[in-house]
């Protein structure tokens, strides 16, 4: 009687419910600061990077690496950057810090040539659209600049061009979309130049433009199309449907003053270039940040480099996201938070595991 007395009291001074709350609490705990990590890293990044200039290259000339009045500008996927150059009736490629690589173009109405192109376009194959706007096509090359094919004529009819022919870009699955400003309508192409359909009219109302001109698309097809006269931005699916729309005249945030250009990076931000500063947009018109430069064209890398064509001074802009230095150290101290709860239940849970083998050993 009395051993079995003695086991029950040895029993009685390990709880294993009081063990498995303690437990629970700390991982419950765990997991609330996980949370708030990762949500907190997602707020910095959407709310508080900024956008640092990084370099600039180019200036007014016809030489390699100059520009005269650039108007048109796009990433590949390994951050070379391809400039038209309109003026110099030609395309430009530079690495991503600026370095000159190439060049073709001429001015003329043949195959690799152009009569004051605009924009630009760079398919996930490294193929390079170039809209060329006196002669009313599409020429489409290689990324060194090798020929391959051209479409387009003169008209209003389907598949067919007015003046300017404006901002050009390309989806994931190479269809190309063309913004004509003069019929206020978005064509959309296949990527060998085949007519597929179009959409849009001239007005205020959801799905209608006045004076159109840039264009984007994001990694689900999305289009946004830069509505100038009516200072907005729309979005539609890949087949033209309305989805949403923001923007109005003024000067606050998410206003426009007379927007062009725009861009979407691989986290489908949205890029407005307007009048003297850019402002960047969640997918859904969400307003995150804007920083001053006076640009037209705006093109975004893979990592999130921003870059800017300076028409006013003829050469190309760079910016780059930062992350501010207390947020650096906020999560530096959450992580930090983190290991320690972690740690602190581990080495809980091997006190309790010796606790019961003690007293185990006691009771035998």
């Amino acid at each position: 009687m009395k051993r079995r007395s003695s086991k029950r009291k040895a029993k009685s001074n390990f709880s294993l419910p009081g063990f498995r709350k303690q437990h629970i609490k700390l991982l419950i705990a765990a997991c609330i600061l996980i949370a708030i990590v990762i949500v907190a890293t997602v707020y910095v990044q959407q709310r508080s990077r900024e956008y640092n200039f990084i370099l600039a290259w180019g200036s007014k000339g016809s030489g390699p690496g100059h520009f005269n009045n650039p108007s048109g500008i796009a990433v590949d996927s390994n951050g070379n950057v391809y400039v038209v150059d309109t003026y110099n009736d030609r395309v430009e490629k530079f690495t991503s810090n600026g370095t000159y690589i190439t060049q073709w173009g001429s001015k003329g109405s043949g195959n690799g040539q152009f009569d004051h192109p605009h924009g630009v376009a760079v398919d996930s194959s490294g193929n390079v659209y170039v809209t060329d706007l006196w002669n009313y096509r599409v020429e489409k090359f290689t990324g060194s600049g090798a020929f391959i094919s051209k479409w387009g004529s003169k008209g209003f009819g389907p598949g067919q061009l007015t003046y300017p022919p404006a901002g050009v870009a390309v989806d994931s699955s190479g269809d190309l979309y063309l913004v004509d400003l003069q019929v206020s309508r978005v064509e959309k192409f296949s990527g060998s130049g085949v007519f597929i359909t179009e959409w849009g009219s001239t007005g205020s109302g959801a799905g209608q433009f006045i004076l159109p001109w840039g264009v984007a698309v994001d990694s689900s097809k999305n289009v946004y199309v830069v509505d100038g006269g009516n200072r907005r931005v729309e979005k539609f699916t890949s087949s033209g449907l309305f989805i949403t729309q923001w923007g109005s005249f003024g000067s606050g945030s998410g206003q426009f003053v007379g927007p062009v250009g725009v861009a979407v990076d691989n986290s489908n931000n949205v890029y407005v270039t307007d009048a003297d500063h850019v402002q960047k947009f969640t997918g859904d018109g969400v307003y995150v940040t804007q920083w001053a430069a006076h640009s037209a064209g705006v093109a975004v890398d893979s990592i999130g480099n921003v870059y800017l064509l300076d028409i006013h001074n003829d050469r190309i802009e760079k910016f780059g996201s930062s992350w501010p230095e207390y947020s650096q150290a906020y999560l530096l101290l959450a992580s930090l938070g983190v290991a320690i709860i972690i740690g602190s239940v581990m080495i809980a849970k091997r006190s309790q595991l010796k606790i019961v083998i003690k007293s185990r050993r006691k009771t035998r």
